[in-house]
């Protein structure tokens, strides 16, 4: 029965500065997601970049060998 009743006071354990490092626990972790999903974002762009660059120097450099060897 012990056990139970420390459960059941968990919420009044709870008080003072154990709140407010709880508190502030989950505002690092909530701003350490968003930071997460803009660095995410920024890589996804930059990689896009990338990849169309790739892209229009192969086309550049096939059309160069094409023209050349008429």
């Amino acid at each position: 029965m012990a056990r139970r009743e420390v459960f059941a006071n968990v919420f009044e354990q709870i008080t003072g500065w154990r709140f407010a490092m709880i508190f502030i626990l989950l505002l690092i972790g909530a701003t350490v997601l968003y930071y997460f999903n803009y660095l995410g974002k920024q890589v996804e762009e930059r990689e896009k970049r990338y990849a169309q660059l790739y892209a229009a120097g192969i086309k550049f450099t096939v059309e160069q060998q094409t023209n050349s060897s008429f």
